[in-house]
């Protein structure tokens, strides 16, 4: 009697370990003490107005002397601006500045690129005219330009790789942070792509024509065809696609050549926390079998799931619940029980 009890008992609790669910298809590759703050162009976590932690590479920066400042990210860089000071170090801690504007000035950058940094020099209070400054990679200027319009004091927590601003009057004027060229572009409005390129939509002669700019130079312009309702479209980039809305009218563009891009064969999923480059994750609690001490439990599941197949490609199962923090097709970033956690998908 009692050894069938047993056995019965055996059996139930390698059927309970064969149901539970479990970590699979991830591998870990490293992690770092957390901290609250933004991700930023889905490269640095940015917190506390003066650090980053890069979560590709695990790296961490801090500049120290600026704490309170404004952070942003861009060009594999943390920037920091107070005041009238602009500090610079590369996410691998391996180049570090600092710049400072005139007294009474306040210094706010505007873009960033191959290791230059567009900023505007302004009269701290009302005044309405700055001074553009293109700062090299050690921080020297190498560029300036004088009665340039004032942007707004606070920098977005990413730049763009190109400065772009609406002309009065018309267009939307495009200047390079490494040589300080500028051109002027048809249009009224833009938008910019942290770390990445500006894009300029336009009606010209009842036809729609959107250009992309990595540089004053269009990478490509695009005519689509007369505008639905006579109106530029909404524009959004996302996932290697410039994304351009009208009521009822949605197109697709290759970020990198203006090729149209079929729309999307699969429909989104409501419950995703996360979705990039084929793949979705979506979470939900299931009870604990496998630790008798947290029986009653719930332990949470994150499942990565192909977009077309829906098959499940990799699970995380943790005790608490974690957050998303980067996926892409090799990889994942979650914060985990005050750390930041990166694991790669195995093939």
């Amino acid at each position: 009697m009692a050894a069938g009890v047993a056995a019965v008992l055996v059996v139930a609790v390698t059927g309970a370990y064969v149901a539970s669910p479990r970590t699979e298809g991830l591998a870990g590759e490293w992690s770092a003490p957390s901290s609250d703050g933004k991700v930023v162009a889905g490269r640095a976590l940015v917190s506390g107005g003066n650090a980053a932690l890069d979560l590709r590479t695990g790296k961490s920066v801090r500049l120290g002397s600026v704490a309170g400042g404004a952070a942003t990210y861009a060009d594999d860089r943390l920037i920091v601006s107070k005041d009238g000071r602009v500090d610079s170090v590369r996410l691998d801690a391996s180049v570090r500045w600092t710049w400072r504007a005139p007294a009474g000035h306040v210094a706010i950058p505007l873009a960033a690129a191959a290791g230059s940094t567009l900023v505007a020099d302004c009269p701290a209070g009302a005044g309405k005219t700055c001074r553009l400054v293109g700062l090299d990679s050690a921080g020297k200027p190498g560029w300036e330009s004088t009665d340039a319009g004032r942007p707004v004091d606070q920098p977005e927590p990413s730049l763009p790789r190109i400065h772009a601003e609406s002309v009065e009057g018309g267009g939307v004027l495009l200047t390079d942070p490494v040589s300080g060229r500028s051109t002027l572009q048809p249009g009224t409005s833009f938008t910019a792509v942290p770390d990445g390129p500006v894009v300029v939509p336009v009606q010209q002669g009842g036809q729609c024509v959107v250009s992309l700019f990595a540089s004053p130079d269009p990478l490509w312009t695009q005519v689509l065809g007369p505008c639905p309702g006579g109106k530029v479209p909404e524009v959004s980039v996302s996932e290697g696609a410039v994304l351009l809305s009208w009521p009822g009218r949605t197109e697709r563009l290759a970020t990198d050549t203006g090729a149209t891009l079929p729309r999307p064969t699969t429909t989104p999923v409501p419950e995703a926390v996360a979705s990039s480059d084929g793949l979705v994750a979506t979470r939900h609690t299931a009870a604990s079998l496998l630790d008798p001490r947290r029986w009653g439990e719930d332990d949470h599941i994150l499942e990565l799931r192909d977009t077309r197949s829906r098959e499940v490609r990799a699970r995380l199962v943790t005790e608490s619940p974690v957050t998303v923090l980067l996926l892409d097709r090799d990889s994942l970033v979650v914060r985990e029980e005050g750390r930041v956690v990166r694991y790669t998908l195995e093939d």
